[in-house]
């Protein structure tokens, strides 16, 4: 692990003082970890990691993998962790992410129809528990769906019906 972090302090383009500071070290204490002389520990680790957040933990730890990841790819890697999403979500943001401006509108869009159309849906499941099956009140139950529609569609953008 010494030499990645040698490697990786190079890569940055930081001396063993600007490197040490980041991380709570000297230079000398940053000079013993790169020869060996030093142990490197968990807490060393860790505050590399937080001090520099592109560094691919697993190439740290192990020399596996490359030395610095994507932004996008982290950021997705935490958010897919954070709420124990399955794989198949990470595989959907990395797409999404790949997409040009329009496609993404596009996906968006999609999305969107498709959320209304089951809120729609949902309201006139939820309406016919209300006002009930029969063909006389089907107006009510109509009008019922569509309020509910109204009030829990995601067309607009975030804040957009939002009051102060």
């Amino acid at each position: 692990m010494n030499e990645r972090i040698l490697a990786l302090r190079k890569k940055l383009n930081l001396s063993q003082t600007e490197f040490g500071k980041r991380i709570g070290l000297t230079a000398s204490g940053v000079s013993n970890i790169e020869v060996g002389i030093r142990e490197v520990q968990e807490r060393h680790i860790k505050l590399i990691l937080s001090e520099f957040p592109s560094v691919n933990e697993k190439w740290l730890r192990t020399g596996e993998g490359e030395m610095l990841i994507d932004e996008t790819d982290k950021s997705v890697a935490e958010i897919v962790k954070k709420f124990s999403f399955p794989e198949i979500c990470a595989k959907l943001l990395y797409t999404y992410d790949a997409l040009d401006e329009e496609r993404q509108k596009a996906v968006l869009d999609y999305a969107r129809a498709f959320i209304a159309s089951m809120i729609r849906d949902d309201a006139a499941h939820v309406a016919e528990a209300i006002v009930g099956p029969s063909t006389e009140e089907a107006p009510a139950r109509q009008q019922l769906a569509d309020a509910l529609t109204r009030e829990l569609s995601p067309t607009s953008p975030p804040g957009e019906n939002e009051t102060a």
